[in-house]
């Protein structure tokens, strides 16, 4: 085990100590960022030690956590070689996975999991096998977004991609593309990644923290590598839908965070890539991360969806990979109109004129469908 020893954190208050080592190079090492999330971490950790897989190292990143989530670390840390504890001062997540990363043993394959999560027994063991068995730098699968009333949903996509498709024309189509990114994500959490593909490429998560969704300028600049990648259809992972957490922060700003994070996808590229090669993927980037804004800004005041939007339509960007444009400007559309419907409902709701304002509801409802649909993978 390697933990933080309480006794030197009175000069030295972050960083690991060594204690037992693992006894043999681990295959798997599953790297943990936590903040505050005392009340959740216990479950995930478990769910990791529990794993059919032995050969795995857990690397708990305690993200200059203020709650009892450095103790119930190294609790677990104590009593199983597998767990490894590094303390940092609070920089945020993408900084935590980099020093996870910056702490693994050796292993052949990274995962990356939230301490509000979980995932299934047999998940390393199998994504582990598959990893090997189809010789892939990449494997991607399923999960359960899991609610707080128990309830649960699996995400997992009936669809299969084969590793045929990412070889040196990734990128082409880019229909095929954009049906992957909208079935499967661009999260990390549900990817199985070698650890090798993320050395040999330099793969690190963006800290700045002015710029929006770390991981998917992680994921960007690994399709950028054109990594063999293996669909596999399972849901191991339980993804937890509390209020408090950082994907269900304050928008604010957002539009403009959105285009910090597409201008340094896009510097990334062309330090790769100097070409034309890869315009079709930037311009579905644009087109994802402006349906998705777009998605959540739906139930918003007008003024200020508005306002955060500003930033995407006074870009040069928006001309130069509107790919999508057409689309877009009817997902746009749909957006306001579905502002005016819900405000037009709560009107007449207010002027108990139940009748009409039932009706305007199930206009609402239909255009709700209609953006949800566009972004989820309409061609």
């Amino acid at each position: 085990m390697i933990f933080v020893n309480t006794s030197l954190r009175k000069n030295h208050k972050y960083g690991v100590v060594k204690g037992m080592a693992v006894s043999k190079q681990p295959k798997v090492t599953i790297i943990v960022p936590a903040y505050n999330t005392g009340n959740y971490i216990s479950k995930c950790l478990n769910s990791l030690k529990e794993q059919t897989l032995h050969d795995i190292e857990i690397v708990v990143v305690v993200d200059g956590a203020t709650d009892d989530t450095e103790k119930i670390a190294r609790d677990f840390a104590n009593t199983d070689e597998r767990f490894k504890v590094v303390v940092t001062e609070n920089k945020g997540s993408a900084s935590a996975k980099n020093t996870g990363i910056q702490n693994s043993s050796g292993s052949e394959y990274l995962m990356f999991i939230d301490s509000d999560d979980w995932i299934e027994p047999e998940s390393c063991e199998e994504l582990y096998a598959s990893a090997k068995k189809n010789k892939v730098d990449i494997v991607t699968f399923g999960y359960y977004r899991v609610y707080p009333d128990g309830k649960s949903i699996n995400e997992t996509k009936n669809k299969t991609c084969n590793k045929s498709y990412f070889d040196t024309k990734l990128f082409e189509p880019v229909d095929y593309l954009g049906d992957f990114i909208s079935f499967y994500g661009m999260g990390v959490t549900n990817k199985f990644i070698s650890a090798e593909f993320i050395n040999s490429n330099g793969l690190m998560f963006e800290t700045d923290h002015q710029v929006h969704a770390e991981d998917l300028y992680f994921s960007y600049s690994a399709l950028f590598c054109k990594p063999l990648v293996y669909v596999l259809n399972k849901p191991f992972y339980n993804y937890y839908q509390r209020s408090s957490s950082a994907l269900h922060s304050d928008a604010t700003g957002i539009g403009q965070r959105y285009m910090q994070l597409f201008e340094r996808i896009e510097l990334k590229l062309n330090e790769r890539s100097p070409n034309e090669e890869f315009k079709p993927l930037l311009s579905w980037l644009f087109y994802y991360m402006l349906t998705f804004t777009l998605y959540n800004w739906y139930n918003c005041e007008f003024k200020w969806l508005y306002k955060e939007f500003k930033p995407f339509k006074n870009s040069s960007l928006y001309l130069n990979y509107m790919y999508y444009a057409k689309k877009v400007k009817r997902i746009e559309n749909e957006t306001v109109n579905g502002w005016f419907l819900r405000k037009t409902f709560a009107t007449l709701f207010t002027a108990r004129l139940k009748g009409l304002a039932f009706g305007t509801l199930i206009l609402r409802i239909v255009l709700y469908k209609r953006v949800k649909s566009n972004i989820k993978g309409e061609k």
